[in-house]
């Protein structure tokens, strides 16, 4: 049985080069606090307008927020 070390060559880069690939994103992604898809955020930021956003807690979930957001623009809309 004759071993192809060009083969066995390939298959150890390309496995050794994933591994270094996948440390350098976490390491980047860890220094440019890029959210991660695994954990969900703990605030939802809504952007009314230019130039205002209202911050809500991720615990409430969407209908809660929906319902103050509705609140909210009613409350603009009779000033």
């Amino acid at each position: 049985m004759r071993i192809n070390l060009t083969r066995g060559a390939l298959r150890l880069w390309v496995v050794a080069s994933v591994l270094w690939c996948a440390g350098v994103m976490f390491l980047v992604a860890d220094t440019m606090n890029v959210a991660s898809p695994f954990v969900a955020p703990q605030t939802v930021h809504v952007k009314f307008s230019d130039t205002e956003t209202w911050d809500y807690p991720a615990e409430w979930g969407d209908e809660r927020i929906r319902a103050d957001l509705k609140r909210r623009i009613e409350e603009l809309d009779r000033k």
